[in-house]
Order: C-alpha cells, then sequence, then structure tokens
C-alpha cells in the first residue's frame, strides 16, 4: 500500500519525466517516436523510483531503452533541476519497458481481423497455444489466487484438504488389506504345496514307481512328496481329542516345516514320532520327548460285518511327540505329522496307495502345462489343485473384503470430493464480472467450462498426488519405524505396490472428473448478456 507521499513523488517525477525523455528525443533527431511514462513506483524509503515507460513504435523500443539506461545520471541531473523546489532528494531512477499496450493491441488485432483464435482454433497450432492451455492458464491463475472473498478461499481450502485427506487414506487402507491379505497367506505357503493332487472319487489312489520316474521327468517340477492322510483320534493320559493325521515322506520340505517348529525337532520317518501343534499339545498336556505321557494315535479299521469289541474296531499306535510348531490357530489344533509308513500303518493303506502327492514347481514353471502333463500322467483318476484353489474359501474371502472396503472408501472419498463441485460454483458466481468481459471478446460458454473443469482437474490432480505422497509416507514409516501395533511383538502389516498406487490415483481422477464435470455445467445457466 503506497502511502500519500509516496503517490505525490511519483506523479512529479512522471509529469517532468514525459518532458526530459521528450525533448531529449526530438533533440536526437528522432522523428515519429512517442515516449511515455506509463507509471512510477517510488520506494517506502524514497531512495529508488522505477520508472515504467510505453515506447512508440514498439520496435524501436530496445534501442531506445538501452540509450536511455546508459543515460540515467543525466537524465536524473535534468530532472532534479526541474524539481529543486519540489524535492529535497533526487531518487535513482530505474527504468522498465511497459509492453502492455503491445499487449493489447495483439489482442484487438487478433479479434478484429482474420487471425481471431476464438473464431478461428486452428491458428493456435501457429501459435503454438491451444484453447486447453488458455483454459490451464486461467483456472491456474484462479486456483493458486487468492479471492476477494475469504468464503471462497476457506471452501477452495476445504476442498483441496479433503481431496489430499482421502486419497492418503484410500491408499494407506488399501496398503494396510494388503499387508493383512499377504500376512493371512504367509502360512499357506508353509503348509500348502504349489500344486497338489487328489483322488478323484475315492480317498486314496495309487501311485506306481514308474509314475513315479515319469513325473520326475516333467519340466517345471522341482519335487513331489507323497502323502497319506485322514482324521484320526489321539490320546493322551485320560483326553482325546479328533486330529488330522499327515504322513509324508522324506522328500517332504523340511526347510519350510523347520522354521516354524518352534520346539523340539521335526521327526524320524522310520520311528513311532510325531509333530504337533502348540495348541494341540496345550489342549491334550504334553510337551516334546514326554516320557511320562502315553500318546496314542487311534483310526478306524476298514472292513464289514459285526463288531465284537471297541479294540476291534479301531487300529492304533503308541507315539512320541518330538516337536512343537505354531503356523495359525486352525492348525496348531488340529495337524499332526508323522512318517507316511506310520501313516498307512494306522489308516490301513497298502504299499503303494496314496492319499495325496503335493508337489514344488520352480520359479519358471509353466503351470497349465505341469497341470495338463499330470492329467495325461493320470489318466485323468486325479483332480490338480493350485495353491489358490487349495485355500479357495480364504481367498474368496479377503477378496470380498478388500472389495467391500475399497467401496466403503470410495463413497467416502466421493462425498469428500463433491466439495469441488461446491468450490467451483462459488468461483463462478465470484467471477461472474471477468466471465462477462470474456465472452464479450468472444469467448464462448464452452470455452468457459473448460476453464473452470481445468480447474477441478487442477485440484483433484495436485490433491491426489499429495495425498499420495503422504500415504506412501505413512506406510514407509509403518515399514521401518512400526508405529502401529497388533500386539507387543507384531506390527501391523502394510504393503507399498504400485497397484495401489494406481487404484488409488484412478479412483481420485474418475470422481474427480465427475465432480468436475458437473460443476463446470453450472455456466450454461449463466446469462453473460444481462
Amino acid at each position: 500500500m503506497e502511502s500519500q507521499r509516496q503517490k505525490k513523488i511519483a506523479s512529479v517525477l512522471q509529469g517532468d519525466l514525459v518532458e526530459v525523455l521528450q525533448g531529449a528525443a526530438r533533440e536526437g533527431g528522432l522523428r515519429g517516436v512517442i515516449i511515455s511514462v506509463s507509471k512510477v513506483r517510488v520506494t517506502v524509503d524514497l531512495s529508488i523510483a522505477k520508472v515504467y515507460l510505453s515506447i512508440f513504435p514498439i520496435q524501436q523500443a530496445q534501442a531506445l531503452m538501452e540509450g536511455i539506461a546508459s543515460n540515467a545520471p543525466l537524465i536524473k541531473h535534468e530532472l532534479a533541476k526541474r524539481t529543486k523546489h519540489q524535492l529535497r532528494r533526487m531518487p535513482k531512477l530505474l527504468f522498465f519497458l511497459d509492453d502492455s499496450l503491445e499487449y493489447i493491441d495483439q489482442i484487438e488485432h487478433s479479434l478484429k481481423h482474420s487471425e481471431n483464435p476464438i473464431q478461428n482454433p486452428d491458428l493456435l497450432d501457429k501459435r503454438k497455444k491451444s484453447w486447453l492451455n488458455f483454459s490451464f492458464y486461467i483456472a491456474k491463475r484462479y486456483l493458486f489466487t487468492k479471492s476477494k472473498s475469504k468464503a471462497i478461499n476457506y471452501i477452495t481450502l476445504i476442498a483441496s484438504i479433503g481431496i489430499v485427506v482421502g486419497t492418503a487414506a484410500l491408499f494407506i487402507v488399501l496398503s494396510g488389506f494388503a499387508g493383512l491379505k499377504a500376512f493371512s497367506l504367509e502360512f499357506t505357503t508353509l503348509t500348502d504345496p504349489d500344486l497338489k493332487l487328489f483322488p478323484k472319487q475315492t480317498k486314496t489312489f495309487f501311485f506306481s514307481q514308474a509314475q513315479s520316474e515319469q513325473m520326475a521327468a516333467i519340466d517345471g517340477i522341482a519335487s513331489f512328496s507323497e502323502i497319506a492322510e485322514d482324521q484320526v483320534l489321539m490320546r493322551c493320559d485320560d483326553k482325546f481329542l479328533a486330529v488330522r493325521l499327515k504322513g509324508v515322506d522324506t522328500h517332504y520340505p523340511q526347510g519350510t516345516i523347520d522354521s516354524i517348529v518352534s520346539y523340539g525337532d521335526w521327526m524320524e520317518p522310520d520311528l513311532p514320532q510325531i509333530v504337533s501343534g502348540w495348541d494341540l499339545s496345550n489342549t491334550l498336556g504334553f510337551k516334546t520327548y514326554d516320557i511320562t505321557k502315553t500318546i496314542r494315535l487311534y483310526a478306524p479299521k476298514p472292513g464289514t460285518g459285526q463288531l465284537m469289541s471297541i479294540k476291534d474296531a479301531f487300529k492304533s499306535m503308541k507315539v512320541v511327540n518330538v516337536g512343537i510348531f505354531q503356523i495359525n490357530d486352525d492348525l496348531n489344533n488340529s495337524l499332526v505329522f508323522t512318517g507316511i509308513e506310520n501313516a498307512k500303518y494306522l489308516l490301513g493303506l497298502p504299499k503303494s496307495a496314496v492319499s495325496a502327492i503335493e508337489i514344488i514347481t520352480t520359479e519358471t514353471a509353466d503351470t497349465p502345462q505341469i497341470i495338463a502333463a499330470l492329467e495325461r500322467l493320470f489318466e485323468g483318476q486325479v483332480v490338480v489343485k493350485n495353491r489358490m484353489q487349495l485355500n479357495a474359501a480364504l481367498y474368496k474371502m479377503l477378496n470380498t473384503e478388500q472389495l467391500a472396503v475399497y467401496l466403503i472408501f470410495t463413497l467416502i472419498l466421493s462425498i469428500a470430493l463433491f466439495n469441488i463441485v461446491g468450490s467451483i460454483i462459488m468461483m463462478i458466481l465470484d467471477k461472474k464480472r471477468d466471465l462477462k468481459t470474456l465472452f464479450s471478446m468472444g469467448a464462448t460458454k464452452q470455452t468457459i467450462q473448460r476453464v473452470f473443469f481445468a480447474q477441478g482437474i487442477l485440484m483433484t490432480v495436485l490433491g491426489g498426488l499429495s495425498g499420495l505422497l503422504l500415504g506412501v509416507v505413512v506406510i514407509l514409516l509403518q515399514q521401518h519405524f512400526e508405529l502401529v501395533m497388533i500386539t507387543s511383538t507384531l506390527a501391523y502389516p502394510v504393503v507399498l505396490t504400485w497397484a495401489n498406487v494406481g487404484i488409488a490415483f484412478s479412483t481420485i481422477l474418475v470422481l474427480g472428473i465427475i465432480a468436475s464435470r458437473l460443476a463446470s455445467w453450472r455456466i450454461k445457466k449463466v446469462d453473460f448478456v444481462a
């Protein structure tokens, strides 16, 4: 805000400078040159005066400005003689070219002649401009320039914050749920193979040595294990519990199991040993190598006819628990490992019979090709399932929950984004006078509509990117510093993926486009003629 003293000094300087400069031009032999002082700005301390000059014709402006700048001391001296009775001290003169008249002249020339970019948008390619650039420029000015109305500024700020927070929240939730999904599925990799063969109709099928050799020759199969499993009854002293007995051979991936065996060791396949779950051992009250406890496994005997006693109905085996594993609550309370020969004996299975075959594939394996080869090998008598099919219920539950969470947060985000509509409509009402000026200069309603559509897109993109950046920072902090804990030892799992980045940004962009389009349609109701 200029003081009255600054304005008075500027007025004095402006009047005398016109005479000095114009007189110098005449003395220098410059004919047809007009030099005018469009504006003078004096600093608060009155030490510097910024002089803005308009020169016609504009072609000579640059050369004249260089000459005036080099002769600034002489001009200051001449001006000091003229104002010695009005000013005690002459400020330093700094000269600048004011090209606003040229700019206005170019606009008028374009609008009045054939090169009117509003009527002929094809001309914009020649000028390396487009109406998109024009709309974007005006939208940028409206967005980043404070309005005279504080209410509009607050509404715009609230809308922008809503976009940032909404995008960050959506991305954080997706990353958190991806972490929970990975955490839940992590345990399936410990017990479930890449592929598993089941009999189609019966509980078991025969697996010959020739088939074993042919399976080993299939490209993409790293290893496979024969499995004999079924439900049995487990007894410790006077406690009983139904468990799933899983007999495995020496090819079973012990490295994976060894990583989850908390206490004790992995069993010896040729000995009557078992490895049980943590919850199961607590329920029945035994530990590893506990000689004070008698543990027996019972399985119903196959056959027909009348039973004469309970002993005739079950086959039993005395075993020793040598290890305790921890996987998840379900398996910890129901699963028991033993050697496959022990399981076959207890279940009454022939030597060549198996309940399943578990296969580990190579990293570069072609899974569909392997499945087709296995179906040909067993002549369609088995069913081949991958890990996802083995845990179909779990995958379906997780995917359903993820979709539900995404839809809920998208709904919340859409409500926040529709603040854009209110912000743009308020901006349209506030800038109605400016819009009338654009309309009078030849701009169509469609062009003006693009301005506010571009403003909404700008708000969405900038807010979305800021929200994503905030979300990424939060996820990285959680991964490295474990800010949120589920238990005292377990941090809330989060996963940072490009897929979630794309989903969050695409969602915010689509909703922003819809909101911006709805808001910009308000222009159709504005009367620019009245």
